[in-house]
């Protein structure tokens, strides 16, 4: 906003009142302290003159407005612009903050399935070890134990509650779709500010809910 309109706004309607009081009291005077038709017919014609600058003015005043409004729209308009600008350079992290996940999820997977496969060998290896009841390890059901570990070691660091309870994995074939639909709705706050769809050509972006149970995907 500039304050140099702001502040020609301000002088001119300053002016304005001044004219106006300088105008009344000059009819006044003209009315009743004229000497002659001729003093009276000079002080008219000033009268018209100051008139004449109160309209010029006046017109000075409305585009001086008119700048400032439009210099204000500007203003409003590069914050909205700015505020957009940032929501696409967070998307961008958020981008770079699930592929760094699915690079240490991949990694954490890969260790699971070590767990389990060294927990299966330790149930054949228990069939003829010295000393060891494979029977009551087998009770304690160690590869169901591989996987409640990891489900509240994910709980542990996600920092997942009950009601974050997910009913049921996803199928092999849901699970991609799930993923491409989970990010949909916030890289479309990025996607359709910088490649904005040619009007008539596409359809708008759906935003899609993504309900804490997950049902979304066990429905896809």
């Amino acid at each position: 906003m500039s304050k140099t309109t702001e502040k020609q706004i301000a002088q001119l309607e300053n002016e304005i009142q001044s004219s106006l009081e300088a105008l009344k009291e000059a009819s006044f005077i003209a009315a009743t302290g004229s000497k002659s038709p001729a003093d009276r017919l000079k002080k008219a014609r000033s009268i018209l003159e100051q008139k004449e600058l109160l309209r010029l003015t006046r017109l000075e005043l409305a585009e001086a407005r008119k700048r400032l409004r439009s210099e204000t729209e500007a203003s409003a308009k590069a914050a909205r612009i700015k505020r957009r600008e940032q929501i696409c350079a967070i998307v961008d992290e958020i981008d770079g903050y699930y592929a760094s996940m699915e690079t240490s999820l991949k990694t954490a997977g890969a260790q699971y399935a070590k767990i389990k496969e060294a927990t299966a060998e330790i149930l054949l290896l228990g069939r003829d070890a010295q000393d060891f009841d494979l029977s009551t390890f087998k009770s304690t059901q160690p590869m169901k134990s591989v996987y409640t570990n990891a489900v509240f070691s994910v709980a542990k660091h996600f920092g997942f509650e009950p009601k974050d309870y997910l009913e049921s994995w996803p199928s092999d074939r849901k699970i991609d779709e799930g993923i491409e639909r989970s990010l949909q709705s916030i890289r479309g706050a990025r996607d359709t500010w910088r490649n904005p769809p040619e009007l008539g050509t596409e359809d708008p972006i759906e935003f899609v809910e993504v309900s804490p149970e997950g049902k979304e995907l066990e429905n896809a």
